[in-house]
């Protein structure tokens, strides 16, 4: 190849990249509608759990959905759902599905334990919201092995002075004895006002077996109460150090947590920084939505008691005990709710709708929750540029009233196209979409 040809080859290649990134940068936001799974209870979160034996043994993706469904009636059971093997039933309208339990209060987010904590596949679920009857939460594991036997115990511990609500579980080895802890935040009092919340973490016994042995240990409170995510930092020293980025509902406040001697059992060294106090935040994700290399906070804030519904950004900066969060406005105008307990917008995913898009470089697309305004939007870059932070937002799904709730959104049978489970609380279905056109 002489010198001529090689810049050909070159130019060609590199148009050839550009190409696919401004053809992927048009994908169709609206993902097509393939079927709604019919379903006899109020599905409120859905996530995609993968089984790692399972997609090993058939050398496929496994994946199964988590679902939660809660009723404020105190005479209902609430219950948390396994819809099984998501991946062979994608093509047809037949599906299986366990109930995993009936005997938590409003349970919430259902994840999955990390793998190697147990010997076996286990579920997480936080509980509790702040509705009487319903506000006795709790963080429960349980076995699905046999998830037509599931095998279920609480891991926080009673409290005779006032009940507590959960909803989310991370896992981070707290105290370096090699085994994962469970981080949660928890709080209780009523829909305007927290009267205490907690972030909290629980020592992981090290045992293979389902034990309530887990230890409670408070690290930082009056802020921290339903959203945040675990991102390591740079100390002064240079040494990496877990922070807990956290969005305050009740609190009103975007801030950090972290310990200054990388000790979490040194109760001296922990410190706490509030960033920002933009209004009722509902939750976040650590994610590159600019696409330059450099993490951000995409996170949400609820439209409740004359507070802004909003969508933002926040760019993480090098000196990030010092410097400013410089804060994006992506996109506002969000229906208003003027009582406590309902409000828009919900929970925000950055997603790659073709696994292709990322590699090239593409901004991602943001999926996007209205809540209780029964809406879900797709958000999308109106440039590939970094420095451009502005959004087209497109309505993938309506309903004429009530709750959308968690979506779960990725690749649940691995052909490189996102799947959708979007759960409609009050239609009591789960629609599922593709971006596989």
């Amino acid at each position: 190849m002489n010198f001529i040809t090689y810049l050909q080859f070159g130019f060609g290649c590199l148009l050839t990249i550009y190409s696919f990134a401004v053809e992927a940068a048009v994908v169709n936001p609206t993902p097509k509608f393939m079927y709604d799974l019919p379903l006899d209870f109020n599905p409120a979160f859905c996530s995609i759990l993968k089984n790692t034996q399972a997609s090993e043994n058939s050398g496929i993706p496994v994946n199964d959905v988590g679902v939660s469904a809660f009723t404020g009636d105190i005479n209902v059971k609430d219950g948390v759902y396994s819809v099984n093997n998501v991946n062979d039933y994608l093509l047809q309208t037949s599906f299986s599905s366990d109930l995993l339990t009936d005997q938590l209060v409003w349970p919430n987010e259902v994840n999955q334990v990390p793998d190697g904590v147990f010997d076996f596949r286990v579920f997480t679920v936080a509980s509790g919201f702040f509705l009487p009857g319903k506000d006795n939460g709790s963080i429960a594991l349980i076995d699905v092995t046999d998830k037509s036997n599931p095998d279920m115990v609480l891991i926080t511990p009673n409290d005779d002075d006032k009940v507590w609500f959960y909803h989310r579980v991370l896992w981070q080895d707290m105290d370096k004895d090699g085994h994962l802890d469970a981080v949660t935040a928890r709080a209780y009092g009523n829909g305007a006002v927290a009267t205490e919340s907690q972030l909290v973490w629980l020592k992981n016994p090290g045992l293979k077996q389902l034990t309530s042995s887990w230890k409670l240990h408070v690290i930082h409170e009056g802020t921290e109460d339903i959203a945040f995510r675990i991102h390591n930092l740079p100390l002064e020293d240079g040494t990496m150090t877990p922070v807990i980025i956290s969005a305050g509902f009740w609190s009103n406040e975007f801030g950090l947590t972290w310990s200054a001697t990388n000790d979490w059992l040194d109760a001296s060294s922990i410190r706490h920084l509030a960033i920002d106090n933009y209004g009722w935040y509902f939750d976040l994700q650590i994610v590159d939505l600019n696409m330059d290399g450099r993490l951000d906070v995409l996170c949400t804030t609820w439209s409740q008691l004359g507070s802004p519904g909003a969508l933002l950004a926040y760019e993480i900066p090098d000196d990030w005990q010092n410097q400013q969060w410089t804060r994006h406005l992506l996109q506002d105008g969000y229906k208003s709710f003027i009582f406590p307990g309902s409000g828009s917008p919900g929970t925000a995913t950055a997603f790659w709708p073709v696994a292709d898009m990322e590699p090239a470089g593409v901004k991602p697309y943001i999926m996007l929750t209205g809540d209780d305004d029964g809406q879900a939007w797709v958000l999308t870059a109106d440039s590939e540029e970094q420095t451009k932070w502005s959004y087209s937002a497109t309505v993938i799904y309506t309903q004429r009233k009530g709750t959308v709730g968690a979506i779960a959104v990725g690749d649940a049978d691995g052909d490189g196209y996102a799947e959708v489970f979007l759960p409609s609380y009050e239609e009591k279905f789960i629609r599922v979409m593709t971006y596989l056109q």
